[in-house]
């Protein structure tokens, strides 16, 4: 009995070493791919050693899984690009488009003036104006946004510069201004009187 367990502890030790040197090729091999083409994978990294009798040497074997976790990434949603925004504007303004004109109009608004008050304003507003135009937009800037004696500051602001037909027929210009919210830019407007 005893001779059977001089052999285990050297066993033992060389499944060790194969193990150590599977792990070191299989790393080296894995350093080797290109991260953006890598398989994810989410497995991990077990050793097992094989039982042995106490009786009778016996060959030793292990168990290896490797892993090749590589750390995931988020995404963040895709940004509205501010040329798309102006020309999706102009023709929503244009054609009198109720739907688009609610649709994209800023959060903030709502908080001022209540929903209801913005929905009847534009409602009263939105016809089509085949005179409505936007320019470029300009940069991204800090913008106080003031009506009816109250402000709120948005450091990330879209100004488009905007012109219509005015009822004698002058043009009226203006600043249109637009804050990404859930990654598209929405509009501001005074709905009336705020709540």
């Amino acid at each position: 009995m005893r001779s059977g367990w001089r052999w285990l502890g050297p066993g033992l030790i060389g499944a060790g070493v194969l193990v150590a040197v599977a792990g070191v090729v299989g790393g080296l091999a894995a350093d080797d791919e290109d991260p953006t083409t890598a398989p994810v994978s989410a497995s991990s990294s077990t050793t097992t050693p094989a039982t042995t009798s106490r009786s009778a040497p016996t060959s030793t074997s292990a168990l290896t899984t490797s892993s090749t976790a590589r750390p995931t990434t988020t995404t963040a949603p895709p940004v509205e690009d501010p040329n798309q925004f102006a020309a999706g504007f102009q023709q929503a303004f244009r054609t009198g488009d109720l739907a688009y004109a609610i649709a994209r109009l800023h959060p903030a608004n709502a908080t001022r003036y209540g929903a209801d008050a913005c929905r009847q304003y534009l409602e009263r507003i939105t016809r089509p104006d085949p005179s409505f135009t936007l320019g470029q937009p300009g940069p991204i800037e800090s913008w106080d946004w003031v009506t009816d004696g109250r402000s709120q500051v948005f450091p990330s602001a879209l100004p488009v510069p905007a012109s219509r037909a005015g009822p004698a027929g002058q043009t009226q210009r203006f600043t249109l201004h637009a804050v990404l919210h859930d990654g598209v830019w929405k509009w501001f407007t005074d709905c009336g009187t705020p709540i």
